[in-house]
């Protein structure tokens, strides 16, 4: 029988935030729409055993986002799933600050009965919790027009500055990888900003001591850090790298670089291929940066010569660790704790394996190279290769933990991602290289790539594609254009139909399609063609369609209607609605039926050999 239960994470960790209380730091573990938060000693961190939780929150019904610390350590303020920021003091019952059911984030405590929140990710705004009714006001963005057109988040503040930063734009005419950092004072007037024509600036980050600014920016391309000592000062990039420093954000709050608790260093990942690592940057030296620890570590904090992190990679499932950042020592030489799992600790280390990477240069005449990632089989004999397509569509499949992927390793297949134009972590002439082609450019690259594995003997046939969202899209495309040996098509909340996309998908990517595709209406015709919905009578192999009834994105109907005019032509097709998911599946038990559909599917649908012939039920 095939067991997913030990690959599943049991929670998801967010938001790490040093205490102000010496020695402590706390993190939020979210499992079934509930959360509690952790708060964990770095006294224990001597021990050579697993560290244990300090203390423990209650368990909330409903999700701690957002989580800050007060000045002092002594409460914590957190966003609720209704938008309205609440107060939680160890001992005491839970206040409402504001019930506005607008809040968005919490950025920064002043004191004890002021903060800085953002609303609806559009205003910024203080809040008074002395005041009758715990009122506020508005420091940037205005009232509450009926089609705000601008966006705000990621907001950081510094006392020293006397001032409030956080990215910026405008979604009319700016796409993901293009925004700015306007500077605010408490009084909302706009005293600096960093904005520059076709560049990102993001993830504002002060320095503990509240004198200097570090910053994301793709001004050469790359994207790099760099520093400003004050609103007006001429920005320094402190970076220089064939890579990436951190990658494009396509949410709110990410962190993948800090600074050290003396302001001295700045910790941030270096994405090389897909890979990861993390950097130690010196400010005032001019040295190379020195690598702490492979794999991705997001949310990284320093605290007493100690850097706290949620780690992920290949061999790695996602955790809480602790790693002792000593001077001069090599990253094998520095100690790692592992503080808390995400996953349970049932997972063997020898299921799991590291991808092998591939360069590919798939279209000499314009050099166009592209990068696959190989984890094999843990298995003695290797049924066939799942080819996994990323979403976004300017995502990438980072060498992360992947349970789903390390799943399909220990039942026997290989799993290729490869990285089409359009890919995040490649610097952003590579992203933007996909400009008025998705679901033309990245269907050949992705044909093109595949192509190339198997002539140089790099993959096991024969061939499932499974992709979501944008990336189920260019599994369906290519599944139906190109002349490959793929048995089938596993497409999760695919993107069946452009036109509908641009009507209903959420408000980032409706002005994205314009930039990536074109106009809907002046290119009409485009939409059609590129639409797998319009190419149901060319489709060639089975298909199975995962989607969820709640889904703000790709539009339930939209799918169903797609595997109607799929059995219309007699295709083989099979469609799963899951109740209550939405663009991503998070219940443990849609997981498993996902799990059990997509092993039916490729073993009796697909005609993959099961060689030790298992029980096709899933635990």
């Amino acid at each position: 029988m095939y067991d997913i239960s030990s690959f599943i994470p049991r929670a998801t960790l967010t938001d790490l935030v040093p205490r102000s209380t010496k020695g402590q730091f706390s993190v939020v573990a979210k499992e079934n729409n509930q959360s509690e938060l952790l708060i964990f000693d770095i006294g224990v961190l001597s021990q050579d055993y697993l560290a244990y939780p300090l203390d423990i929150a209650r368990r909330y019904q409903g999700t701690i986002g957002g989580f800050q610390w007060s000045l002092n350590g002594d409460f914590g303020l957190y966003v609720d799933t209704s938008g309205d920021l609440r107060r939680f003091e160890e001992g005491k019952e839970q206040e409402i600050i504001l019930r506005s059911g607008e809040v968005t984030s919490i950025s920064r405590v002043v004191d004890s009965n002021q903060f800085i929140a953002t609303l609806d990710n559009r205003r910024l705004a203080l809040l008074h919790s002395s005041e009758p009714g715990h009122g506020y006001r508005v420091i940037f963005g205005g009232g509450r027009p009926a089609n705000p057109d601008h966006f705000i988040g990621d907001e950081t503040s510094s006392s020293s500055w006397g001032v409030t930063a956080f990215r910026h734009w405008y979604d009319t005419t700016m796409p993901w990888y293009e925004s700015r950092i306007i500077f605010v004072n408490d009084q909302g007037e706009v005293i600096g900003m960093l904005d520059r024509p076709n560049t990102l600036y993001s993830q504002p980050r002060f320095s503990p001591d509240g004198k200097r600014l570090a910053f994301i920016s793709s001004a050469t391309s790359r994207l790099s850090i760099y520093l400003m000592d004050s609103p007006s000062a001429t920005p320094r990039r402190i970076t220089w790298s064939d890579h990436d420093y951190g990658d494009v954000d396509l949410g709110f709050g990410q962190a993948s670089f800090s600074w050290s608790q003396d302001s001295r260093y700045i910790y941030a990942s270096r994405n090389e291929n897909g890979f990861a690592r993390l950097m130690e940057i010196s400010i005032d030296e001019e040295k190379e940066p020195r690598e702490i620890a492979k794999g991705f570590l997001d949310s990284p904090i320093h605290l007493e010569n100690t850097l706290i992190s949620i780690r992920s990679g290949a061999k790695t499932p996602t955790q809480v660790v602790a790693i002792e950042t000593t001077k001069g020592a090599s990253p094998d030489e520095l100690k790692k704790i592992p503080l808390f799992f995400a996953h349970s600790r049932d997972i063997q280390k020898s299921k799991l394996t590291e991808p092998e990477l591939h360069i590919l240069q798939v279209k000499e005449t314009d050099q166009l190279v592209i990068n696959a990632r190989i984890t094999r089989s843990s298995t003695a004999n290797t049924i066939g290769t799942i080819v996994a397509l990323h979403g976004g569509p300017i995502g990438q499949h980072h060498v992360r933990f992947d349970f789903r992927h390390a799943f399909y390793n220990s039942i026997g297949f290989d799993v290729v991602t490869l990285d089409p134009r359009g890919t995040s972590g490649y610097g952003i002439d590579f992203i933007k290289a996909l400009n008025d082609g998705f679901g033309d450019f990245d269907v050949d690259d992705v044909t093109m790539g595949i192509t190339k594995l198997i002539e140089t003997n790099k993959i096991s046939l024969p061939i499932a594609l499974m992709g979501g969202s944008a990336g189920g899209l260019v599994a369906l495309r290519v599944a139906t254009v190109a002349n490959l040996p793929i048995k089938g098509v596993i497409a999760l909340y695919p993107v069946v139909d452009l036109t509908a996309l641009s009507k209903t998908t959420h408000r980032f990517e409706r002005n994205f399609l314009n930039i990536i595709v074109g106009d809907p209406i002046k290119d009409k015709e485009i939409y059609l063609k590129r639409s797998p919905i319009n190419e149901t009578k060319e489709l060639k192999v089975p298909v199975l369609l995962l989607q969820g009834d709640q889904d703000s994105v790709v539009d339930a109907d939209t799918t169903t209607e797609y595997a109607k005019r799929l059995r219309m032509h007699n295709k083989n097709t099979s469609l799963c609605i899951f109740a209550g998911e939405g663009h991503g599946f998070n219940q443990e038990t849609t997981i498993k039926n996902e799990t059990k559909e997509i092993v039916n599917f490729l073993f009796e649908q697909c005609g993959f050999s099961n060689p030790m012939d298992h029980d096709l039920n899933v635990n």
